[in-house]
């Protein structure tokens, strides 16, 4: 058998698109309209989560008072918690507006708590406060240093307190990055709810 060399036809003809084409001004057309959904679910996101928390924030004024703690504080920690969702749930098996988890509820209220009741505004409004006004006493109502054991707990806030006395600093070289962007925020939105008073 002689050797064979293999050779193509002419030039191939080009693929078909795998949509016919459309003129520009209809391409834009779908192109906006898709952008105008979406901007319009955005908003509709961003409306719900104003009014969870306009829903609730009688009752954080009300939770905030009876603990002696700022209102705007409180309102802060529920929105970076929950955004305003009474029964919203973390990875971490925290629970309600103030993500409390079940361990931290039964040191607070001295008893068994159930899940249930974190879901209960008012009464995770009391126990995440009294854990706040709690971690405020021990770190001698410095903020951020509460704010950084709201979210890493305390035993870690100690640890980064040993390698680095200073708050400023022990938040901005050992806090995890979670946690940092956690009391920015916070203290963003206390600045900002004390600006629209």
């Amino acid at each position: 058998m002689a050797d064979e060399v293999a050779t193509l036809p002419g030039a191939l003809p080009p693929a078909p698109p795998l949509l016919p084409a459309q003129p520009r001004s209809r391409r834009l057309l779908i192109w906006g309209g898709l952008l105008f959904s979406l901007l319009g679910s955005i908003a509709i996101l961003v409306i719900a989560h104003q009014r969870a928390m306009e829903e609730v924030l009688d009752e954080v004024r009300r939770a905030a008072a009876r603990h002696n703690l700022d209102a705007d504080l409180v309102a802060a920690v529920v929105e970076a918690e929950s955004g305003g969702n009474p029964t919203a749930v973390s990875r971490a098996h925290a629970y309600g507006l103030m993500q409390v988890r079940i361990p931290t509820a039964r040191d607070m209220a001295g008893r068994d708590v159930t899940i249930e009741e974190l879901f209960d505004p008012a009464k995770n409004l009391d126990l995440g406060c009294r854990y706040l006004k709690r971690m405020l006493g021990r770190y001698k109502g410095d903020v951020r240093l509460a704010l950084m054991a709201y979210n890493a707990g305390p035993g870690k806030v100690d640890q980064w307190l040993a390698g680095e006395p200073d708050p400023a600093r022990a938040l901005r070289t050992k806090a995890y990055a979670e946690t940092r962007a956690y009391v920015l925020k916070i203290l963003d939105l206390v600045r900002e709810r004390k600006q629209d008073e």
